[in-house]
């Protein structure tokens, strides 16, 4: 649970910052220049391979069971254009934890790995026609994974009520992403018009600096260097729109 928590807590704070810059992109007005910029929120679902060779080769020399490199992702974010075709967002993502039954000389343990990270994007729209946008994305942020250690019988808890591990490793993240999506138009107005977003994203988080495990405040030593490193697919559904929301002060 405590891992689920740290999680959920990450996504959300990517999720509520996603919201509060989404929400000052539509309070600003300019006074010099007329502008008609777009704006797409996505949800955001989908597959993830991480590289954890390292600790899964940790994990079976104690023997415990390896986790699968494979992870269901869900997430979301937005991105703004502006009229140069320049984009600029966020986005956020957690990977849903596998869970492994583990029989050892010294117990029965269930062993949980997880893991989430969120992005600031910037990218350039090579194709703009239409409704739809094609482009390439370049992230700057950081994630963390989640490794969780206890004892599964409840027997065994009560008889030896040891507090179960739970670890985690944090790490600064870059994304480079190809996306595309198309604006399927529901409202449209003199200069503004609205609908229904479909995409996907296709793309490679990687970590320059591996990091190492913490529990609470300590940092462990010896063990495995973790990185959220590997390829991912993402489909994405949401709303967007466009309009002269900027218009020279009269």
């Amino acid at each position: 649970m405590k891992v689920k928590i740290k999680a959920l807590t990450f996504l959300a704070t990517i999720v509520l910052l996603t919201l509060f810059i989404s929400n000052l992109s539509f309070s600003q007005e300019a006074k010099t220049e007329k502008k008609n910029e777009e704006v797409r929120g996505y949800f955001m679902f989908g597959g993830s391979r991480l590289n954890i060779d390292a600790l899964n080769d940790r994990l079976v020399s104690k023997g415990y069971s390896s986790f699968s490199d494979e992870f269901i992702s869900l997430g979301g974010g937005f991105l703004r254009k502006t009229n140069s075709r320049w984009l600029y967002g966020v986005e956020g993502h957690y990977l849903f934890y596998e869970e492994n039954d583990n029989t050892i000389p010294n117990g029965s343990y269930k062993t949980m790995l997880s893991a989430a990270y969120g992005f600031f994007d910037v990218g350039y729209a090579l194709v703009s026609t239409g409704g739809l946008n094609i482009y390439p994305l370049i992230g700057v942020g950081g994630g963390g994974t989640w490794l969780q250690i206890g004892k599964k019988n409840f027997d065994d808890i009560l008889k030896v009520p040891e507090r179960n591990a739970s670890l985690s490793a944090g790490t600064f993240l870059l994304n480079f992403a190809l996306g595309s999506d198309y604006l399927i138009k529901l409202k449209e107005y003199e200069k503004d018009e609205g609908g229904i977003v479909l995409g996907f994203r296709v793309g490679y988080t990687y970590t320059p600096w591996k990091a190492g495990w913490w529990t609470d405040t300590i940092s462990i030593e010896g063990g495995p260097k973790m990185g959220i490193t590997g390829p991912y697919l993402r489909f994405m559904i949401g709303f967007g729109g466009k309009g002269e929301w900027w218009q020279d002060e009269k």
